[in-house]
């Protein structure tokens, strides 16, 4: 499987899905414009922004359109009267020299200096006229922020206005888990919610069953922390995987040897213990180690209570960070501590595994299908070779780490780098999956078109299920020969792929 970063996210999933059929789910994008006022009761369940703001837009505008926050995963609805206007402006003075701000109708400013403060600005504003009393003058990465209590068209005579005009504010029905600032990226959906939501299936739900659809071939691996003699002599197939259907199955393999490196961030004072995880149980090294301990320490440790020399930690002196490699038959054999971070991890094969000797038996039953156990030892991996939907293994989004080694959740989140088995598919904005775009955005329409045909009228219904049609014809080609150009497909009649009817075949990628 590739390293996480470098295969497409949800995020860009959703972004080729919203371009298919030039734009018809009519999805709006843009960031925060200014921070919420502190006096505002409302700021929590506020979305302000310059692309929302329309002087002529009364109350209901951009009423009950769903809102995504890719950073917080946060999603909600507006409200139908909850359209509200800030006017707000942003001048950015010249870099030396001195100006004037004019406000067209009521008069300008006195002649000031290029360095002058906020506050003295805001003074020379409320000089010109009464009306201007109200006019609050503060800074702004983009220069001086002016907040009016009406709209008033500004100019000036050297510098320049950034921004005119004012900003559209929508209320939401419930506060954001976090009040938006500045800068902060929003999506505005009038159709379809991003979530599942008032009984419409989402957006990312349409996307992870596309990523249901298509299959990818993968080694599933499969270890036991018993002998063979003290386990039973079958393994259930919903004990491997949910999943997992008899008809995936392409072969089997025998177990092989594979290099885990577990990057650790030791504390920075007292004590820690270190723990092995493989598919049998391991205990904490029994005495703790100091904070300073060196990376020879650290190895000597692991191999004791390993009883292996298959163990080795870089660099072997004191260092802030360690790498600690480690050679087994497990495919997933990870260390942890009970002080410092995890801080990075990654394993790998070191040689393709060989088809299994004796092929293991199955048995079909209703309860549960079994495969025969092949008889590998504990603690050691052997494989079935199958054909797996690709919303079941995943690269979870993470966040940037902090210089102690936690993460750094007051920041924006970044693609993960190890893969998980999943159950849910892909759920946050830079959650990662093997198909390409290609392949999955006019998949993801189909189900998008059929979720919109399902609430719409008569009429209108119609019209979403021929675009399910095509987009389902679309899906199917590209999976079979890659991208193509598209063409019209006007006819009703054309039957789409998967069948309407449920019944769905194998997509190979």
């Amino acid at each position: 499987m590739p390293q996480g970063g470098v295969l497409p996210t949800l995020s860009e999933y959703r972004s080729a899905v919203l371009k298919e059929e030039g734009g018809v789910l009519g999805v709006m994008g843009g960031t925060v414009t200014l921070d919420p006022e502190i006096a505002d009761t409302n700021a929590a369940r506020s979305l302000i922004s310059a692309k929302l703001y329309d002087d002529e837009k009364l109350s209901g505008a951009f009423g009950s359109q769903y809102v995504w926050i890719p950073r917080y995963s946060d999603q909600r609805r507006t409200l139908i009267r909850g359209y509200r206007t800030r006017f707000a402006s942003i001048f950015a003075p010249p870099e030396s020299g001195s100006y004037r701000l004019q406000f067209f109708g009521y008069g300008q400013t006195r002649e000031l200096a290029a360095s002058s403060s906020a506050a003295s600005i805001e003074a020379a504003v409320h000089e010109i006229a009464p009306a201007l009393s109200g006019v609050d003058v503060t800074t702004d990465p983009l220069g001086m922020l002016i907040d009016l209590d009406f709209r008033i068209g500004i100019g000036c005579t050297a510098g320049q206005m950034v921004a005119q005009g004012g900003v559209g504010i929508c209320l939401v029905s419930r506060d954001f888990s976090t009040a938006l600032r500045k800068g902060t990226r929003w999506l505005l959906s009038p159709r379809i919610p991003f979530e599942t939501e008032d009984e419409v299936l989402g957006l990312h739900e349409c996307v992870n069953l596309a990523l249901a659809d298509i299959r990818e071939t993968d080694l599933l691996p499969v270890a036991s922390a018993l002998p063979f003699h003290q386990r039973p002599k079958v393994v259930r197939l919903t004990d491997i995987a949910p999943w997992l259907e008899p008809e995936m199955v392409l072969g089997f393999f025998a177990p092989t040897d594979w290099v885990s490196v577990t990057g650790f961030r030791p504390p920075t004072s007292g004590t820690y213990q270190l723990q092995p995880h493989t598919a049998r149980p391991w205990p904490l090294t029994p005495t703790p180690l100091p904070y300073n301990a060196s990376g020879t320490d650290i190895k000597m440790a692991l191999q004791a209570l390993l009883g292996t020399s298959m163990i080795h930690v870089t660099p072997e002196t004191v260092a802030p960070e360690y790498q600690i490699i480690w050679e087994s038959m497990y495919h997933r054999a990870l260390i942890t501590s009970t002080a410092g971070y995890v801080v990075g991890y990654s394993s790998e094969r070191l040689r393709d595994p060989y088809a299994a000797a004796i092929v293991p038996s199955h048995l079909a039953d209703f309860e549960s299908s079994t495969f025969g156990d092949p008889g590998y030892a504990e603690d050691q991996s052997w494989f079935i070779s199958c054909q797996r939907p690709a919303y079941t293994r995943i690269c979870p989004q993470t966040y940037p780490r902090k210089a102690d080694g936690s993460l750094d959740t007051s920041r924006e989140p970044i693609p993960g780098t190890v893969w998980v088995e999943s159950t849910t598919g892909l759920i946050n904005d830079f959650d990662q999956a093997r198909p390409s775009i290609e392949k999955v955005a006019p998949a993801a329409l189909r189900y998008a078109c059929l979720a919109l045909a399902a609430v719409a009228p008569a009429g209108e219904a119609t019209r979403w299920e021929q675009m399910a049609a095509r987009s389902a014809t679309v899906a199917a080609s590209r999976v079979v020969y890659g991208k193509q150009s598209r063409r019209s497909l006007g006819s009703p009649t054309i039957r789409s792929w998967p069948p309407l009817d449920g019944s769905r075949g194998i997509w190979n990628s």
